[in-house]
C-alpha cells in the first residue's frame, strides 16, 4: 500500500491533515459501496472527506471522489446517486453528525521525521489524537514524536476545551509554553 492522502479536519477554524478514516465504519456497516472512475494507489478509498469539530462533536461537511466521477451503491437498490454528501446523506441538509463513529482520530502536526510509503505511517514532530465516542469529543491528547521516552512529563499537562479533555504529553519542561486566554 502506499501512502495515503489524508483526508481534511476543520479544527478552531485550521484545515489540518486527517490519517484516520471515520466514514468506513459506517460505509461497511450499511453495505454501502464507493465505485470512481479512476483510482489511485494514493487514494484507496476513493474519496476525500472534510470533517469538522463543533459544539464538540465531529461532522462530516464536505464528501468527493478522488480524481473523477463517483457513485454511492447502495445494497439492493439499481439506481445509484452521485458520490457526494448530499448523495451519501439524501435526508440531511448540511453537515452530518458522525454519531456512528467511536474511535481515535489521528491529525499530524508539524514536519515530518520519517517519511513512510505506506497508509498513514509516516512519523511527524507531533500528533495530534482526538478520542471520540459516538460523534462526541472524549479526549485531545498532543502527543510529541520528537521527545526521548526519557525527557517526558509526568503526570501529563491537562486542560479543559470545549467540555472535551485536552492533554498535552511528552513535552520536555524547557519546550512547555502553555498560555490560557480567557
Amino acid at each position: 500500500m502506499s501512502a495515503q492522502i489524508a483526508e481534511t479536519l476543520i479544527f478552531d477554524e485550521a484545515a489540518l491533515p486527517m490519517c484516520s478514516n471515520p466514514l468506513d465504519a459506517w460505509l461497511s456497516e450499511q453495505h454501502i459501496v464507493l465505485r470512481t472512475d479512476r483510482s489511485s494507489l494514493c487514494c484507496l478509498r476513493g474519496y476525500l472527506g472534510t470533517w469538522q469539530v463543533r459544539r464538540g462533536h465531529l461532522y462530516l461537511v464536505a464528501l468527493r471522489a478522488y480524481g473523477g466521477h463517483g457513485v454511492v451503491q447502495r445494497p439492493g437498490l439499481q439506481a445509484s446517486s452521485e458520490l457526494s454528501l448530499a448523495g451519501l446523506f439524501p435526508e440531511a441538509h448540511g453537515p452530518v453528525c458522525a454519531d456512528w463513529y467511536s474511535g481515535r482520530l489521528r491529525c499530524p502536526l508539524g514536519e515530518v521525521l520519517k517519511y513512510r510509503d505506506t497508509g498513514y505511517d509516516s512519523l511527524y514532530e507531533q500528533d495530534m489524537l482526538i478520542d471520540i465516542a459516538r460523534g462526541r469529543i472524549e479526549r485531545i491528547v498532543f502527543r510529541h514524536n520528537d521527545v526521548e521516552p526519557t525527557q517526558m512529563l509526568t503526570p501529563s499537562v491537562v486542560l479543559q476545551w470545549q467540555g472535551a479533555m485536552l492533554e498535552i504529553v511528552g513535552v520536555p519542561a524547557t519546550r512547555r509554553r502553555i498560555q490560557l486566554v480567557p
